[in-house]
């Protein structure tokens, strides 16, 4: 960490999806940072004592990205739910929330995205237990809580583009809900958290194949 006023903010977060975040770059160019001032979350442990601080880093980091998707695909179904009573397509004489295709699409999209959510709260609850009781999360469990998350993003993705393919031309405009869902969770599923490297690093626990456990 250094003052802000050591560095310099570059505006150049012109993106997709997320626009409102400003994750701009930063340069700071020969600033000097006194040891206390800086972190290894990675491989230190934390200092403090109590169920939060026994996550590993990278787990802990999950906890705060894995809400982001399934609240947005739980906006994008419910958007789609209000939305297609009241749109009509022709030929056909009623609207689009008649239509047999749409129909299945929206229950296979909601089951998954409510069983990925459930699956979320299982393996949190499960590390959370483990923390409360004064252990530090385990790397199955901690594993676990990984595939969740990449579960949650898989689910949210697929709610997400039903909701966008069946509202139609209507989710071109700009100032359509539907349309900035599309856009933030493809934005944010290219989150190295969301990568197929995550997945993986689930797999290998699983296969009992060595790895770095501090990614995960």
């Amino acid at each position: 960490m250094f003052p802000a006023a050591a560095g310099s903010v570059v505006d150049n977060w012109d993106a997709t999806g997320l626009r409102g975040t400003g994750s701009h770059d930063i340069v700071a160019d020969a600033v000097p940072v006194l040891e206390r001032h800086t972190m290894a979350p990675f491989f230190s442990p934390a200092r403090h004592d109590g169920p939060l601080w026994r996550f590993p880093f990278f787990t802990l980091v999950g906890t705060f990205f894995v809400g982001f998707p399934l609240g947005v695909g739980r906006r994008a179904l419910d958007e789609l739910a209000r939305f297609a009573p009241t749109k009509f397509r022709p030929p056909g004489p009623g609207s689009i929330a008649e239509d047999g295709d749409l129909q299945v699409a929206l229950a296979r999209a909601e089951g998954g995205l409510q069983a990925a959510r459930a699956l979320v709260f299982d393996a949190l609850g499960e590390m959370w237990r483990s923390a409360c009781a004064g252990d530090v999360p385990d790397d199955g469990q901690r594993a676990r809580f990984l595939l969740a998350a990449q579960q949650a993003m898989y689910a949210a993705t697929e709610a997400v583009d039903v909701a966008y393919r069946y509202t139609g031309a209507a989710a071109l405009r700009a100032d359509h809900p539907v349309q900035r869902c599309f856009r933030d969770l493809h934005a944010g599923a290219q989150h190295i958290y969301f990568s197929p490297a995550a997945v993986k690093r689930y797999a290998k626990t699983r296969l009992g194949i060595e790895q770095p456990t501090f990614w995960f």
